[in-house]
């Protein structure tokens, strides 16, 4: 007859399972919605309604459909084009980290939030170098103007 309640080593192994298994469980669902992201995203049309200027009713072009259209348009209109292709990338990366560790990820904090300041300096260095036209975004333009404000333009030497 075997016990009910696991004690000394059975423990520290249901234990370390329990973990695997919400790793896996949390990197399948992160990877589901990357996937989501990245159709979104790459099929991210201007005339979808979404972040940007929707004045037109036609069919929705994005291949998750509107759902889709919402998503990738306030991504883009928040972070910009780049940005956004770089955040769905860091979604992957976070997926094989979470997939493939061995161990509790230390720091996940730490590395979450410098994940979103890598986006976000990717957003304002598109900002800048687009020079508002061509990749403003809402967060990469003000900062990119905030920047210009107290450090000078790149370009003015």
């Amino acid at each position: 007859m075997m016990p009910l309640s696991a004690s000394g080593p059975d423990r520290d192994n249901i234990a370390m399972d329990k973990g695997k298994k919400i790793r896996i469980t949390s990197g399948c669902i992160l990877a589901a919605f990357s996937v989501f992201a990245a159709l979104s995203v790459v099929s991210y049309h201007s005339s979808d309604p979404g972040g940007g200027d929707y004045t037109n009713r036609r069919e929705v072009v994005n291949w998750c459909g509107e759902a889709g259209a919402y998503f990738s348009g306030y991504l883009v209109y928040a972070i910009g084009i780049p940005a956004a292709y770089f955040a769905v990338a860091l979604m992957a990366f976070w997926v094989y980290l979470l997939i493939t560790a061995r161990q509790r990820l230390l720091d996940a904090y730490l590395k979450i939030i410098g994940s979103v300041a890598l986006v976000l300096s990717v957003s304002t260095l598109s900002a800048h170098v687009g020079m508002g036209k061509y990749f403003s975004s809402v967060f990469g333009s003000a900062i990119a103007s905030i920047a210009i404000r107290h450090f000078g333009d790149a370009c003015a030497f």
